[in-house]
C-alpha cells in the first residue's frame, strides 16, 4: 500500500482567458493539468464554468454527478457537466494520477450528449498514447501562449472529439456502433429507398428497437429523421447538377409526393425548395 501521508504533486497547471472577438464564436480550455492526487484528496462542486474532462493514468477514483457515484480507473475518461452538481475523490488506498482540462463554449450539454452519451459520462480510452498526446499539446499551447492560442485551442478541442468518437463502445445492451455505421452507410448509399424495418434490421444485423436506440444515443435524431435528412441532401444536389422539374426529384428522392418534399426542405433549410434552387443557381 502506498504512503496515504503523501502529498499531492502539481505536474502541470495552466490557465487560460478567452477575449476578443472570437470569445463567442470558439470552443475553448480555460484550464489544464496533470496532478498526482494525494491519497483521499476530494472536490465538490454545486457548478462550475465550463465541463471538466479528466484522464485516468493510474490509480482510482470516483466521481459524482449529481449524486451518481461513477467509478474512474486507469485508462477511463470522464467528462463532468459543470452545469450539474459534481465532485471527485481519489482512492486512499491507490490515489489517482489524471491529466484534465476544462472546457468552455457552444452547448456543452449536446457536445458532451452526442460525443460521450447521456447515461454514463465516462469511456474506455483503447490507445491512451493518443489522449496523453492530446494533452501535452494542449500543455505547450497553454505555456507559450500567443495571439493565435485562442485558434489552437479551439483546434484542439476538434481534435479531441475526433479522438474520443473513434474510441468504440459496446453498447450497454450488446450492440455495438459497428451496426449503427452498418445502417447510415447504407441509408447514404440509397436514400431514396423505403427503408422499412425489415430492411433496416437486415442492413444494420440488430433489431430495428436497438437501431432506435443508437440513433438517438449516437446521433440525436430517429431512422426515420436521418433518412430524411439524407434524402434531403440528395434533392439538393439534383436540383443543382440536373435539369429535372421538382415534382421529378421528389419523387427519385423517395417523398412520398411533391407536397411533403416541399414541406420538409423549408423546415429544415428554411426556404422554398424552388427559392434555394434559384439562389443557389445564381439566377
Amino acid at each position: 500500500m502506498d504512503d496515504i501521508t503523501r502529498a499531492a504533486q502539481v505536474r502541470h497547471s495552466y490557465y487560460y482567458l478567452p477575449s476578443g472577438p472570437l470569445e463567442q464564436s470558439l470552443f475553448t480550455i480555460l484550464r489544464a493539468g496533470w496532478l498526482d492526487a494525494a491519497p483521499g484528496d476530494a472536490i465538490n462542486r454545486a457548478s462550475c464554468p465550463g465541463d471538466d474532462i479528466i484522464y485516468c493514468l493510474s490509480g482510482k477514483g470516483t466521481v459524482t454527478v449529481s449524486g451518481a457515484k461513477i467509478p474512474i480507473g486507469p485508462g477511463q475518461l470522464v467528462w463532468i457537466p459543470g452545469d450539474r452538481p459534481h465532485g471527485h475523490a481519489t482512492s486512499v488506498d491507490d490515489p489517482w494520477s489524471v491529466m484534465w482540462c476544462r472546457l468552455k463554449g457552444g452547448d456543452l450539454v449536446a457536445l458532451r450528449n452526442r460525443v460521450i452519451g447521456r447515461a454514463d459520462s465516462r469511456l474506455m480510452i483503447k490507445n491512451g498514447d493518443l489522449i496523453v498526446s492530446w494533452f501535452n499539446s494542449v500543455f505547450a499551447h497553454l505555456r507559450s501562449q500567443t495571439v493565435d492560442t485562442d485558434l489552437k485551442l479551439n483546434t484542439a478541442i476538434s481534435t479531441l472529439l475526433e479522438i474520443l468518437v473513434g474510441q468504440k463502445r459496446v453498447d450497454a445492451k450488446g450492440c455495438s456502433p459497428r451496426n449503427l455505421d452498418r445502417i447510415v452507410a447504407a441509408m447514404c448509399a440509397n436514400p431514396s429507398a423505403s427503408w422499412k424495418s425489415a430492411e433496416i434490421e437486415d442492413a444494420a444485423g440488430t433489431s430495428a428497437a436497438q437501431i432506435r436506440r443508437l440513433f438517438q444515443k449516437h446521433i440525436g435524431l430517429t431512422p426515420r429523421e436521418f433518412l430524411r435528412s439524407q434524402r434531403l441532401l440528395m434533392a439538393q444536389k439534383l436540383m443543382l447538377e440536373t435539369s429535372q422539374t421538382l415534382d421529378q426529384i421528389s419523387v427519385q428522392c423517395g417523398f412520398s409526393d411533391p407536397f411533403h418534399f416541399s414541406k420538409d426542405f423549408h423546415r429544415v433549410v428554411g426556404r422554398a425548395p424552388s427559392d434555394w434552387r434559384r439562389i443557389e443557381n445564381g439566377i
